[in-house]
């Protein structure tokens, strides 16, 4: 990973695979919650597995922006 990159640009998530906030959300938004199955979603694969822990923080602020509209 890139920290560097990270730093520069807080929407980036995955440097590896040049993943944003925005390509996880879209895989979110289709009901994918799975951390392999959203970088499928996004045509790649996993590398280093440092954004693992980041994009399951974007799946859990989904859901529960998604239980605040439910009520």
């Amino acid at each position: 990973m890139d920290e560097q990159r990270k730093q520069a640009d807080p929407t980036l998530v995955c440097t590896c695979n040049d993943l944003y906030i925005d390509d996880i959300e879209a895989a979110i938004t289709e009901g994918i919650v799975d951390y392999v199955e959203i970088m499928q979603y996004n045509d790649t694969l996993p590398r280093c597995g440092e954004c693992d822990s980041h994009v399951q923080r974007l799946v859990e602020d989904n859901d529960d922006s998604s239980n605040d509209t439910d009520n």
